[in-house]
């Protein structure tokens, strides 16, 4: 990309030089010429001096309008070449970031850690429930457990520091959501009083991208589910009207 610049203000600069060497024959050389050896024939020369300026100054416009096309060619070549290296770049970029995504997120997501974490919770008597909100009596039994608490705040560790890894672009949202959405959000959800308390109880902004993602991506998965149904709908509709499918009655 440098060479390329470079190449282009050389030859702009050659053609420009080029331009002001004809003007100055033009306007300069050849009437100091004419003046110093020229009173003799004055009119003679003054003649030949008038089509010589001509030609020349027609000769200066020619090359000045083609050292004009020549830089506006340049500089749409530059802006090309710019164009394809800021493609290539997020191109590479939108790579590395997947492939990132790939080594970070497990292939099978953050299933063991929460199957730790229920075997952990079932050892207390509390069920991880991912549709609700942990009870309060199961909350209190959770806060005073020293062994099954730590487990919790591990398992929460590691969806924040997914959460904060999509929040600044550093993985794909999109792998990460089709990964872990689930486990995201029923986090959220479940150990949303549990995140309270802990805040309360060592006045720590603990977890707050693991919320702030799992809220992002409840709702995201909210009008993917509405956008399936309406295509389900439409597929189905035009099936029946196809012949393809009966009505139920």
């Amino acid at each position: 990309m440098t060479r390329n610049r470079l190449r282009t203000i050389s030859t702009a600069i050659v053609v420009v030089l080029i331009s002001l060497g004809l003007l100055a024959v033009v306007y300069i050389v050849l009437p100091l010429w004419i003046f110093l050896f020229g009173r003799d024939d004055a009119m003679g020369m003054s003649t030949a001096f008038n089509s010589v300026m001509a030609a020349l100054t027609t000769a200066a416009n020619i090359v000045v309008a083609i050292a004009a096309c020549l830089v506006v060619v340049q500089i749409r070549l530059a802006k090309g070449q710019l164009d394809a290296a800021r493609e290539q770049q997020a191109a590479t970029s939108k790579w590395n970031k997947i492939n990132a995504s790939l080594a970070y997120i497990p292939q099978d997501g953050y299933v063991p850690r929460w199957r730790q974490v229920c075997d952990a919770l079932g050892g207390i008597g509390i069920n991880f429930e991912t549709h609700k909100a942990i009870a309060n009596e199961d909350l209190s039994t959770l806060c005073e457990d020293n062994i099954v608490r730590p487990i919790v705040d591990d398992y929460l560790n590691a969806l924040e520091n997914l959460a904060t890894a999509v929040s600044v672009g550093a993985i794909d949202d999109d792998i990460a959501f089709a990964r872990t959405s689930a486990a995201m959000i029923a986090a959220a959800r479940f150990f949303g009083p549990f995140i309270n308390w802990a805040r309360d109880a060592f006045r720590l902004d603990s977890w707050l991208q693991l919320e702030l993602l799992a809220a992002k991506w409840e709702e995201r998965l909210s009008e993917r589910k509405a956008a399936h149904q309406r295509e389900l709908d439409r597929v189905r509709r035009a099936a029946r009207e196809a012949g393809g499918l009966k009505p139920k009655v």
